[in-house]
């Protein structure tokens, strides 16, 4: 109970630091550690300053908000229990989404998301909804952000996870999309079995290589993890995460690398290489990991929301 908890505070908290960088850098120049605690994020304060990169941690009425990192993680566990199901169907999906998401107003969903709600509205259904020629942006951002916790659902048990996180990934992911996200699956069902004994960077890291495993080795997403990793450990300065940062920004931004063509700045290619330097260099310290995610660049709330969660279960984190 108390890591599930630790899963959320972790989350929000990670969360809502990344979204003061969110698409403020999407290009070189990047920020550096130097910009952390400078007044450089987004957005404005009610004094006209950009708002301050540092901890966000102030709760508004003893509740956090919720954004794309994690409304859709609540629908599903909203879903499992209305049907006291483990495993849900392409119906429930559906009914689930309809019941809680409003659909004459802003919704504030994106891409994927967006798209499989509206696909869904005209009638089809999850794995439909994330399917190519239905869904042009099944390759981007959503379900990497929204599963992970059926990998808390079911641990020590990956293939358990796979089983149930499946249709809900297939929602709104396809292909090398659908792997990153079976990726964060496996290591947050991991996260309940990894011995304790070991430091907090060999966890981290013997849960990433166990799900490095679940990628195709030919796929760009395995392709971009051995290259981080490698440039990683052949990094003398670990605090020097900018250069894996800026080498990852040269080989697959302007330029199809490895199979990946980016796209935007919210695909789900480079999102998983921020994510992967944030926590090859973050080594395990919760506050280390979701400093370089806030400042890496790009979709910067993703990867510090994911590891937020994910740290702060191991961690049975409290407070921070």
């Amino acid at each position: 109970y108390q890591k599930l908890q630790g899963f959320w505070l972790g989350e929000c908290i990670a969360n809502w630091t990344g979204l003061r960088t969110e698409g403020v850098r999407k290009t070189a120049p990047f920020f550096t550690d130097e910009h952390w605690g400078t007044y450089s994020g987004r957005g404005k304060n009610s004094r006209g300053d950009r708002h301050k990169i540092e901890f966000a941690l102030e709760e508004k009425g003893d509740v956090w908000g919720a954004d794309d990192d994690t409304d859709i993680e609540y629908i599903y566990q909203s879903i499992l229990d209305d049907n006291n199901v483990s495993v849900v169907t392409p119906a429930q999906i559906r009914d689930g989404w309809l019941k809680h998401i409003k659909k004459e107003e802003q919704n504030f969903l994106w891409v994927s998301n967006e798209k499989a709600l509206h696909l869904m509205l005209e009638g089809l259904m999850p794995p439909e909804t994330s399917l190519p020629e239905n869904n042009e942006h099944y390759d981007q951002i959503d379900a990497q952000l929204t599963t992970e916790i059926f990998g808390l659902l079911a641990p020590a048990r990956p293939d358990i996870a796979l089983k149930m996180a499946h249709l809900p990934i297939r929602t709104t992911a396809y292909r090398e999309a659908e792997w990153i996200s079976e990726f964060y699956v496996v290591m947050h069902s991991l996260a309940s079995k990894v011995d304790p004994k070991l430091s907090m960077k060999e966890q981290t890291m013997w849960l990433a290589e166990q799900a490095r495993q679940r990628l195709p080795n030919e796929s760009y997403p395995a392709k971009m993890y051995d290259f981080i990793k490698k440039d990683y450990e052949s990094n003398p300065d670990k605090n020097d995460w900018e250069r894996t940062r800026d080498r990852l920004n040269e080989r697959h931004t302007g330029v199809t690398t490895d199979g990946y063509n980016y796209r935007s700045w919210f695909d789900a290619g480079i999102n998983f290489g921020a994510s992967l330097i944030s926590l090859f260099y973050g080594e395990g310290d919760f506050k280390r990991t979701i400093r370089i995610g806030s400042l890496c660049g790009w979709d910067s709330d993703n990867p510090t929301a994911t590891w937020g969660g994910l740290l702060g279960f191991m961690l049975s984190l409290i407070h921070i």
